[in-house]
């Protein structure tokens, strides 16, 4: 078999963006934001450009609910197959961020059909018309998404490189979303799969331990455990000082509010200028006067809505955020922003570019000290990772999420055995103390400061915690340092 790396030119599909503005004026608000299919020859593809405008409103199912439901069908449980379907519930709304990845990984895979086609064309002497060969998506099997698309990314086979386990799952997942939808539009012939359910407990105060019926979907490429490898201190301090100097002071304090906060690069990007109340006396600060806390919708995971101003948000979480970093965040909201805001006006070559500019300016928090535009989570991603000094290898923005809950954890533990040691003689820690209590520790701080943890994270914090306690050989040494709050590599 040919490697199908220099095989992805067989099919260029391009991924257009079109302006914004245009569309809106046109009334097309709803989908001017998602960008739409061309070939290689830029003829418009409205199969695929359709899939991506209702996938971006929420109109495409993304459950695998249907699949279980079929199934149970075909066998003969109707009752039971009726019920699925009555709980069973449309996609999310997707950002702009989340449509172009939604259309890369689709493109991926059309692609993957198209190299996929000609080869067994070739080897088989297949008898394919002209017009059907970029059409072979129309009859590929669920066998097929995972017996080979999923085996040939794993094996880096299909791409550059080996993928990971959850970017592999990701793209077999949205191209089964897509069939689907080409099945239920006429597009192609039904599209089977093997699913599986399972009982999940409803998460919220209100659930009263109530459980529902997930579908999962069958030959899932397992993903290996979580191996944590955390920066020191000090290097993270020194990073912190590259980004500052070679990208300027505005990158860094993003940067550092990602440190402070662990809030994600998007949530970070869309922050407010209202996110942190500009009144300090309308701050909620904690009882110790060492937290404030805030509360955050732009840019957070999962299922999005339509807020009062407009705007695409995800769910409310309330964080806390120290309140040195509070104090500089509305320093420079105070002082510098309306600077670079001014700066952005100005610019304009026009009296009416400028008044549009004024009363059109962005309520993102950070603005770009170069031209005074709101800073893009890809721009801060690529002043992350491009410094001159990394203090670990691969070091992005989630893995500061990572950083952010070891720290803590870690705090807590030396807060919580001083408290102990001051009450008690002759305490001796273990390893199961450590454990049980950074379980707790992890619901109770870090789940509502992150949003949500996967039962994956939760084992390696659990395991890096441990590991941390068993670098030192005897108790009494760890407690000799517990003021200690350097973090080494587990």
């Amino acid at each position: 078999m040919k490697n199908p790396q220099a095989a992805i030119s067989y099919e260029q599909l391009h991924l257009f963006r079109p302006s914004t503005a245009a569309l809106e004026d046109a009334g097309y608000g709803m989908v001017a934001h998602v960008p739409s299919i061309f070939d290689s020859n830029w003829v418009y593809q409205r199969d695929f450009s359709s899939y991506l405008h209702e996938r971006s409103r929420g109109l495409v199912d993304s459950s695998f609910i249907w699949a279980a439901a079929e199934a149970l069908e075909g066998m003969g449980h109707h009752e039971h197959s009726s019920r699925l379907r009555g709980s069973a519930r449309a996609g999310r709304i997707l950002t702009e961020q989340s449509i172009v990845t939604t259309a890369r990984k689709l493109i991926n895979f059309l692609e993957w059909c198209s190299w996929i086609g000609r080869y067994r064309k070739s080897k088989y002497r297949q008898s394919y018309k002209q017009e059907e060969e970029g059409s072979y998506w129309k009859c590929v099997t669920y066998n097929d998404l995972v017996c080979l698309y999923a085996d040939q990314m794993s094996k880096g086979m299909w791409g550059t490189k080996r993928l990971a386990a959850s970017t592999v799952n990701g793209r077999v997942d949205e191209a089964c979303y897509f069939l689907h939808w080409a099945a239920t539009k006429g597009l192609r012939e039904p599209f089977f799969m093997d699913v599986c359910l399972r009982a999940e407990q409803r998460g919220g105060a209100r659930s009263k331990g109530e459980a529902r019926e997930v579908a999962g979907r069958v030959g899932r490429v397992r993903e290996d455990p979580a191996l944590l490898i955390m920066p020191l201190e000090k290097d993270v301090e020194q990073w912190q000082k590259c980004v500052a100097l070679e990208f300027g002071y505005v990158k860094g304090l993003m940067c550092r509010l990602i440190e402070d906060c662990a809030v994600r690069r998007e949530e970070c990007a869309l922050w407010r200028v209202w996110t942190l109340p500009e009144e300090k006396s309308e701050w909620q600060i904690s009882l110790s006067g060492a937290y404030v806390t805030v509360c955050i919708c732009y840019g957070a995971k999962g299922e999005k809505s339509i807020n009062d101003r407009g705007d695409i948000v995800g769910p409310k979480r309330y964080i806390r955020m120290s309140i040195a970093m509070a104090e500089e965040l509305h320093h420079y909201r105070d002082v510098m922003r309306p600077r670079l805001l001014r700066n952005y006006v100005m610019a304009g070559k026009t009296a009416r570019e400028k008044q549009l500019r004024r009363e059109l300016a962005s309520p993102r928090l950070f603005l770009s000290e170069y031209d005074g535009t709101p800073i893009s989570g890809r721009s801060l991603y690529k002043a992350w990772t491009q410094a001159s000094y990394q203090p670990v290898v691969r070091w992005h923005p989630h893995l500061m999420r990572h950083y952010w809950t070891v720290t803590t954890l870690w705090k807590e533990r030396i807060k919580a055995a001083k408290a102990l040691e001051l009450e008690h003689e002759n305490i001796v820690f273990t390893g199961d103390w450590i454990s049980g209590e950074g379980r707790s520790d992890l619901l109770l701080i870090v789940q509502p400061q992150l949003g949500h943890i996967s039962e994956r994270n939760v084992n390696a914090y659990l395991v890096w915690l441990r590991q941390k306690f068993d670098a030192s050989s005897k108790h009494d040494d760890w407690l000799r340092n517990l003021g200690e709050e350097m973090i080494y590599a587990a």
